[in-house]
């Protein structure tokens, strides 16, 4: 059964400021592909979150989007 996952506030405006950079210095393309990226992240968290690692934080996860980016 899939879990829910659910974004901050914080999480919300840091993911629009990179797409937002994104947009500005790359093209469309990559763009969507980061979209994407972290579409199928979010999937693969919701899915089986213990396939990714533990953070030091206590039931934190964090999941690598790009070499770039992490989700937390």
């Amino acid at each position: 059964m899939a879990k829910e996952v659910r974004w901050t506030k914080e999480a919300e405006e840091t993911f629009d400021i990179v797409v937002s950079y994104l947009q500005a210095k790359w093209t469309d393309k990559e763009v969507s592909n980061f979209i994407n990226a972290t579409s199928k992240t979010i999937f693969y968290i919701s899915e089986n979150p213990l396939l990714f690692r533990a953070s030091k934080k206590h039931r934190i996860r964090e999941a690598l989007v790009t070499k770039h980016n992490l989700l937390i």
